[in-house]
C-alpha cells in the first residue's frame, strides 16, 4: 500500500513539475491569465490581454456550465449566441466538456475563473498521466519503467499543441489512456471494474472532444481484438465469452449511452453549413507536412505533429533492444534454458502497435499523405463521419496511448537482462528519456491571454436595458463575420461579464438562416453603414443595441480601415453612444434620431485607404482566348464616394470591363483609375492585344496625388492599426499588453509617382518617458507579389521618427511601423514627403 501511495505522489509531482515547465509562466499569473498558444513567437511579455482564439470560446462555454449550475442559464438551452427568435432555441443537448468544465465550475466560485481554468487543465494533465501509469504497468516489466513512460506520454507534443491553444482535444487525450487500460483489464483479466473504467473514459471523451470520442470509438473494436487475442491461446469457448461479455458489459451500455447521447446532440448539425462534411480543399487548409514531425521552425499547422528527434531515437533504440532481447531469448530456448518471463508479449504485437502509429500518421497528414492523400481518400469514403474532420491533425490524440503501450511492450524484457548491461540500457534510455522532455520543453514558449475583470461596453448595454425594464437585451456585435472565426471569441467573453444576448457568434457548425438573416443584410455595418431598411430589420429581430470592436478589425471585413466604420457609428443619428471600453464602444438604437447638436465632431474628413488588393499570377499570352481578370468581391461593397479601382497596367491594347467600360492600356507601366460597378465589382476581359496587369486596388474620396516638394498627412486613426483611437485627435494608442510586436500600424497602401521620399511617424510622447527609448521601426515597402523593401531604417525613437527611400511608382506603398512592445506608443500621424528632385 505504501509503495502504490508512492507512486501516486512521484506522478503528481512528475505531473505539477512538466506543468510548471511547459506553461510557463503560467504559474505566475495563475489567477490572471490563461494559455492561448504553445508557441508564442514573438518577443517580449508572454502575456497579452484578451487575444481572440478557441481558448475563449472553451472558456465561455465552462462559464456557461457554472451558469447552468446556479441556475442563470436554462439548462442546454443558452440564449447568448446566434439569437434570432424564439424558434431558434429549441432546447438541445449538449455535455459542455464534462467532467472538466465540472471542475471550473465547482473552483471559480473560490479562485476566481483564470484560477478555475488552469486547475482544469491541470487536472486533466494529471488524469493523463495516472493513466498512463495505469496502462504502461500492464505491459512493462517494471514499476520504474512505468513512471517513465507515464512522464513521456505526458510529455508527448501534440497534448500540449492542444491543451495550451484551447482545443477541447487537450483535455480529452488522457481518457483515451483510461479507455484503453480498462479495456484491457476487462478482457484479459475478465474484470468488470475494467470495463466500468472504460465506459465512463469513452462516455467522458464524448462529454469532453468529440474529436478524442470519434477516434477513441473508432480504436475501441481493435483495441478489444487486440486485448483478446494477447489473453492466452485462442479459444472461443462459452465460460470465456460469458465471462468476457460480462466485464465489458458496463462499456457496452456507457457506450450506447455516448453514442445516443451524440446522436442527441447532432440532430442540429443538419440545420447547419456543416451537414454535408468537410470538403477536400477545406482539410487541405489544415493538412501538416511530413517534415513537421521533426522540424522547430514555425509551420502552422505542420508544427501539430512535431514528435521531435530525441524521442524517434529513443524508440528506434526501443526496437533495437527488443530485437536483441528476441535473439537472446531464442539462444536461451537453443540452450534448453528457461526463457525470460518477461518477454513473453507476442511477436507480432510491437509490429501490430508500430502499423498503427504509421496509419495513424498517414492520416494525419491529409491531403498530403502518400499517394496525393490516398489513406485519407480511403478513410472518407469507408469510415462513418469521417468527412466530418476537417483537422486531420487531430487523430494524433490516438499516439499517446498506443506510444505508451509500443514502448513498454518493448522495454519489458529489460527486467530479465543481467545486472551490468540492465543498468547500461537503462541509462542509455534514462538519458534519451530526458532529452526528449527537454527537447520538447524547450520548444514551447506558452503566450498566455490576461482576462480582465469586467467588459465594461458589454456591462452598460445590460444596464442600459434594465433601466427600461428588458432583462433580455439582444446586441449585435461587430465586425460581422460569417460566424465560425475566432475573432468572435472576444464576443463570448463579454457575455460572460454581461449576459448579453447576441444574433451573432461563434461556432463551428453555423445555424442554418443566419446568412440570410444576419450577414447578407447586415453586412454593410463593418463599414459603418446602417439604412433606415437595416435599423427596421435590426428591430424585427428584437436587436436594440451594437457593441463595436475596433481591434481587431482585419483587412478581409471591410474595404477601408476601421475608422471608416467608427466614424460612421459615432456620428449616426439613430446610435446612441453609451461605453467606451478601450477599442470597444457600445451603442443603443434610438427610438427618434439624434440632434444635429449632439453629434459629435471627429479628427478630420474621412480617409479610404484601400484594404483589398490583387496581384494576378497569370497574364495573358497570344495563345490565350476570353482572357480575363476577375476583380470581384465576395461580399457587396458599401456605398463610398467616388468608388473607384486603381489599376496598375502595361504593354498596350484594350480592357473592358463586364459592365461595358472600355480601357485603353498604356505601353508603359502606368496608374489608371477605372470605374467600380457596384455592388461585387468587374470582370476585366482583354479585348484587343496583350494587356498586362500588375495590381488593382479599390480606393474612394479624394484624389491620390502629391507633387515634389509636397506633404501628405494621415491620421493614425485613418491607417490600418491594432491600436486604440482618441476620437478628438485621430491618435492612437499603442499598449503593450493589448497589442503584439510586430506591425501594429501600417498605411498608406497607395501608389504614387516616382522619386525620392521622406516617410515621418509622429509620436507623442509618454508622461515621464525617455525620449532616446525605441518604439519601434517604420518600414517603407511595397506591396504585391514579392514586396520589396525600399530601405533598411533602424530602431525609431521618441525623438527620432523618420526614413527616406527612393520608390518607383511601380507598386502601392507601405509605409509599416513595427512596434517594439517596450513601451506605450501614442502615434498621431504618418507623413509623407515627396523630396524635390535633385538638380
Amino acid at each position: 500500500m505504501l509503495s502504490r501511495h508512492k507512486n501516486w505522489i512521484l506522478l503528481c509531482c512528475f505531473g505539477l513539475l512538466i506543468w510548471s515547465w511547459f506553461t510557463w509562466p503560467l504559474p505566475r499569473h495563475f489567477g490572471s491569465a490563461i494559455p492561448w498558444t504553445e508557441r508564442q513567437h514573438e518577443g517580449g511579455s508572454r502575456v497579452r490581454e484578451l487575444v481572440p482564439g478557441d481558448h475563449l470560446q472553451l472558456y465561455y462555454h465552462f462559464w456557461l456550465t457554472r451558469d447552468m449550475l446556479e441556475g442563470h442559464t436554462p439548462a442546454f438551452c443558452p440564449p447568448y449566441e446566434f439569437n434570432m427568435g424564439g424558434e431558434q432555441r429549441a432546447q438541445r443537448f449538449d455535455p459542455h466538456y464534462f467532467p472538466f468544465s465540472f471542475v471550473y465550475a465547482v473552483a471559480a466560485p473560490a479562485f476566481g475563473g483564470p484560477a478555475a481554468w488552469n486547475l482544469a487543465g491541470l487536472a486533466s494533465i494529471l488524469l493523463g498521466i495516472f493513466g498512463a501509469f495505469c496502462l504502461a504497468r500492464r505491459y512493462a516489466g517494471s514499476t520504474g519503467a512505468a513512471l517513465a513512460i507515464a512522464l513521456l506520454a505526458t510529455a508527448f507534443p501534440y497534448r500540449w499543441i492542444t491543451l495550451l491553444g484551447g482545443s477541447p482535444t487537450g483535455y480529452g487525450m488522457g481518457l483515451i489512456l483510461w479507455l484503453l487500460a480498462g479495456l484491457d483489464r476487462a478482457i484479459r483479466d475478465r474484470r468488470p471494474s475494467g470495463g466500468l473504467v472504460a465506459g465512463l473514459a469513452l462516455l467522458c471523451a464524448y462529454a469532453s472532444d468529440l474529436h478524442c470520442f470519434y477516434f477513441a470509438a473508432l480504436l475501441t473494436p481493435c483495441w478489444c481484438l487486440l486485448a483478446w487475442c494477447l489473453d492466452g491461446p485462442l479459444d472461443f469457448s462459452r465460460q470465456r465469452i460469458r465471462s468476457t461479455f460480462t466485464a465489458l458489459l458496463p462499456t457496452l451500455l456507457l457506450a450506447l449511452l455516448a453514442l445516443g447521447l451524440s446522436t442527441l446532440a447532432s440532430r442540429h448539425l443538419a440545420a447547419t453549413d456543416m451537414s454535408g462534411g468537410r470538403g477536400w480543399a477545406d482539410v487541405q487548409r489544415f493538412s501538416p507536412i511530413a517534415s513537421g514531425l521533426f522540424r522547430r521552425q514555425p509551420l502552422g499547422p505542420s508544427n501539430h505533429i512535431y514528435t521531435g528527434v530525441a524521442l524517434a531515437l529513443l524508440t528506434a533504440l526501443a526496437l533495437l533492444f527488443h530485437g536483441l532481447s528476441r535473439r537472446h531469448q531464442r539462444a536461451a530456448e537453443a540452450a534448453a534454458q528457461q526463457p525470460s518471463a518477461s518477454a513473453t508479449s507476442p511477436l507480432w504485437l510491437p509490429v501490430v502497435l508500430l502499423l498503427a502509429l504509421a496509419a495513424i500518421l498517414m492520416l494525419a497528414l491529409g491531403t498530403n499523405g502518400p499517394a496525393g492523400g490516398l489513406p485519407l481518400k480511403l478513410a472518407r469514403r469507408l469510415l462513418p463521419k469521417f468527412t466530418m474532420i476537417r483537422q486531420t491533425a487531430k487523430i494524433f490524440c490516438l499516439v499517446p496511448s498506443l506510444l505508451t503501450v509500443l514502448l513498454a511492450v518493448l522495454l519489458a524484457p529489460l527486467a530479465a537482462w543481467p545486472s551490468r548491461a540492465r543498468h547500461r540500457w537503462t541509462t542509455l534510455f534514462a538519458l534519451l528519456a530526458l532529452a526528449s522532455v527537454v527537447e520538447i520543453g524547450l520548444w514551447f514558449r506558452a503566450g498566455l491571454c490576461a482576462l480582465p475583470d469586467g467588459m465594461p461596453a458589454y456591462a452598460a448595454v445590460r444596464e442600459h436595458a434594465e433601466a427600461r425594464d428588458n432583462h433580455a437585451p439582444l446586441a449585435l456585435a461587430l465586425p460581422l463575420w460569417p460566424g465560425d472565426s475566432h475573432y468572435s471569441s472576444i464576443y463570448e467573453y463579454g457575455i460572460v461579464h454581461s449576459r448579453v444576448r447576441l444574433l451573432n457568434g461563434y461556432a463551428p457548425a453555423i445555424p442554418d438562416g443566419y446568412r440570410e438573416r444576419v450577414l447578407e443584410p447586415l453586412d454593410s455595418l463593418n463599414h459603418g453603414v446602417l439604412d433606415t431598411a437595416q435599423i427596421a430589420h435590426l428591430r424585427t429581430l428584437g436587436v436594440g443595441y451594437i457593441i463595436f470592436h475596433e481591434q481587431p478589425y482585419p483587412a478581409k471585413v471591410s474595404l477601408f480601415p476601421s475608422a471608416i466604420a467608427l466614424r460612421r457609428l459615432l456620428q449616426h443619428e439613430w446610435l446612441e453612444p453609451l461605453a467606451t471600453d478601450g477599442a470597444i464602444r457600445s451603442f443603443a438604437l434610438r427610438d427618434t434620431p439624434r440632434p444635429a447638436a449632439e453629434i459629435p465632431q471627429l479628427w478630420g474628413p474621412p480617409r479610404y485607404l484601400p484594404a483589398h488588393h490583387w496581384t494576378p499570377r497569370r497574364q495573358p499570352t497570344a495563345e490565350d482566348k476570353d482572357f480575363a481578370f476577375p476583380l470581384t468581391l465576395r461580399a457587396p461593397a458599401a456605398p463610398a464616394p467616388s468608388l473607384r479601382y486603381l489599376l496598375c497596367l502595361s504593354g498596350g491594347g484594350t480592357l473592358a470591363a463586364d459592365g461595358g467600360t472600355p480601357l485603353t492600356v498604356p505601353t508603359a507601366t502606368t496608374w489608371l483609375e477605372a470605374p467600380f460597378t457596384p455592388p461585387y465589382g468587374d470582370i476585366w476581359r482583354v479585348v484587343a492585344g496583350q494587356p498586362r496587369m500588375e495590381h488593382a486596388l479599390i480606393t474612394a474620396g479624394e484624389e491620390w496625388t502629391l507633387e515634389p516638394g509636397e506633404t501628405m498627412r494621415w491620421a493614425a486613426a485613418d491607417l490600418f492599426h491594432l491600436g486604440v483611437t482618441d476620437t478628438r485627435d485621430g491618435s492612437v494608442s499603442l499598449d503593450p499588453l493589448r497589442v503584439a510586436q510586430g506591425m501594429a500600424l501600417y498605411g498608406p497602401c497607395l501608389p504614387f509617382p516616382a522619386g525620392r521620399y521622406r516617410g515621418t511617424l509622429v509620436i507623442h510622447p509618454e508622461q515621464g518617458s525617455d525620449p532616446d527609448a525605441e518604439v519601434g521601426r517604420l518600414q517603407p515597402d511595397t506591396m504585391g507579389e514579392g514586396e520589396q523593401r525600399l530601405a533598411d531604417v533602424p530602431a525609431l525613437d521618441i525623438a527620432t521618427n523618420t526614413c527616406i527611400f527612393d520608390y518607383d511608382g511601380t507598386r502601392p506603398l507601405r509605409l509599416e511601423f513595427h512596434f517594439h512592445r517596450r513601451l506605450p506608443a501614442q502615434i498621431l500621424a504618418l507623413e509623407l514627403e515627396r523630396l524635390p528632385e535633385e538638380p
